[in-house]
């Protein structure tokens, strides 16, 4: 199963730590790309959109603080094609 983590605090660090433990190949995507570009030494894909991350993970969990910024980062306004998108795809 492949993994997409969007939001890297604290707690999607701990997600993707662990999921790597565990040999899940982790994606992610993170709005402040420099938070994120220490994960690719450790063989974390960074996605350099949402949309890419999408593609290429089976499951997709949000780590983000407010509803307002899963609608921005899912382009909820565009809904048509975000369910062609997720289709088939977990999100958590």
């Amino acid at each position: 199963m492949k993994l997409g983590i969007i939001g890297i605090g604290a707690m999607g660090r701990a997600f993707v730590e662990r999921f790597q433990s565990q040999s899940f190949t982790v994606s992610v995507f993170n709005r402040t790309r420099e938070h994120i570009q220490i994960l690719e030494k450790d063989g974390v894909v960074i996605c350099d959109s949402v949309d890419e991350l999408i593609a290429s993970c089976d499951t997709i969990i949000l780590m983000v603080s407010k509803a307002s910024v899963i609608k921005e980062l899912l382009s909820l306004d565009q809904a048509e094609s975000l369910a062609t998108a997720l289709q088939n795809k977990t999100i958590l």
